[in-house]
């Protein structure tokens, strides 16, 4: 039921705006449009340890990165997720993501329209990226005066050292978005578990969270914050991933008992 009754309303709702089904694929469902040349999506996750809650992401090619719903609505949710006990819930759940897409949603896309040049990570800095991230850390910690990942003493320096790094070229911040980027993802790691991997076949470089199986492109997210010059959101985005998985947790203890704990494999 599930699958048709989100193509089913989101069709009807979204559909004068001009958002038409396109696929689905790993657990989401992707809804888009073209407004001059650009692409626009909306995507609608769902729990992928069961079938309780939605996910909504908007995301416009010129904007580089997708948005959630409490970004979206700057902190009017309070949470990213729309949960549901029954199918009636569910229906209503569907309606109000739809409500927020298009009271918020398309109005942010439409302003984040216009194109701009786009900085991708070269192939060496995600290669850089992945064999050095452990020595690449290590070595911060000790220019900062830090002997250990505490997010309380690494935060504010990153949130500095990322703001310093405004006013350069692409090319003159590579390196230093290289290494924040490594400090930023072991801070993640060290919170919440996760690896690194690499593909080598899209080179790309990103953290794995072993049990919400989850890829996390640090490297692009950096890049991407450093080009909107928003150190602001960078700091908002990592409190965002770990407090999101944390819920998600607790979430999980509710319905399967305190004793349950993520796979670690």
């Amino acid at each position: 039921m599930s699958r048709s009754i989100v193509v089913k309303i989101m069709e009807k709702r979204l559909g004068e705006y001009g958002f038409r089904y396109e696929k689905y694929e790993a657990c989401r469902w992707t809804f888009s449009r073209e407004i001059e040349g650009i692409k626009q999506k909306v995507v609608i996750q769902k729990d992928i340890w069961g079938d309780s809650s939605y996910i909504l992401e908007v995301y416009a090619s010129a904007l580089g990165r997708s948005l959630r719903v409490r970004e979206l609505t700057n902190g009017k949710y309070t949470s990213d997720y729309f949960e549901f006990k029954n199918d009636d819930e569910r229906v209503a759940v569907l309606n109000e993501i739809a409500d927020v897409v298009i009271q918020y949603g398309i109005a942010e896309l439409n302003k984040r329209n216009k194109p701009v040049k786009r900085y991708d990570p070269t192939d060496i800095m995600y290669q850089k990226l992945y064999e050095d991230q452990e020595i690449l850390t290590q070595n911060y910690l000790r220019k900062c005066n830090i002997s250990q990942l505490s997010e309380k003493d690494i935060l504010p320096m990153l949130k500095k050292d990322f703001e310093e790094c405004y006013d350069k070229t692409y090319e003159q911040a590579q390196e230093k978005l290289v290494e924040l980027s490594a400090v930023y993802g072991n801070l993640i790691i060290n919170r919440i578990g996760g690896q690194w991997r690499y593909d080598k076949t899209r080179k790309d470089t990103c953290l794995c969270s072993k049990p919400l199986y989850v890829y996390y492109p640090v490297l692009g997210l950096i890049v991407s914050y450093w080009q909107a010059k928003n150190a602001e959101e960078m700091i908002k985005n990592y409190m965002d991933t770990v407090l999101g998985y944390e819920e998600w947790v607790l979430q999980c203890k509710q319905v399967y008992g305190e004793k349950w704990e993520p796979t670690k494999e």
